[in-house]
């Protein structure tokens, strides 16, 4: 399978998956889940955020209540902690490979999450990123990391008129 592709289908995957149910109505901005894949992505995934191919990156899907202004997506809106108490900075942040509208909840982060033996454990918005909607997410944060291995769960489900 091509390496965009992989990343494509994780981002899907992911953004299907999650921790806790959203009943309609809700309107609470928080971040609704984060997955952390077991291995290294393709070096050619820092190509969605224009960089050049960097190998031996993590990939990570974090995935919001709310949809998201990609104008304000930024590497360093995010710090990601790790078991290890470090805080890594991803080196690319992209609402892509999605491309629709309705598709702006899930931020792929893409960076040095895992060094050693050290997992990530936390995901907070350090600096300005911001909702389509102009509301700051500054200061939400997400206590759990769920590796990619423990599977999908639903985290969010929006029904439209017909």
């Amino acid at each position: 399978m091509k390496p965009l592709a992989s990343i494509t289908l994780l981002c899907f995957f992911v953004s299907a998956g999650a921790q806790e149910n959203v009943t309609e109505g809700d309107s609470e901005m928080r971040i609704l889940s984060a997955y952390h894949g077991l291995d290294p992505i393709p070096a050619q995934a820092t190509r969605l955020c224009g960089l050049p191919p960097a190998g031996g990156q993590d990939g990570m899907p974090v995935v919001f209540s709310v949809q998201i202004n990609g104008d304000t997506v930024s590497p360093a809106a995010f710090a990601v902690e790790t078991s290890s108490g470090e805080i890594a900075t991803p080196v690319c942040a992209s609402l892509r490979p999605a491309l629709e509208p309705l598709e702006r909840r899930t931020v792929l982060l893409i960076g040095p999450f895992s060094p050693e033996d050290s997992l990530p454990i936390g995901v907070e918005i350090v600096e300005q990123l911001e909702d389509v909607d102009g509301n700051s997410l500054v200061s939400l944060r997400i206590e759990k990391v769920t590796n990619l291995a423990a599977g999908p769960s639903l985290v969010l489900a929006e029904r439209f008129a017909p």
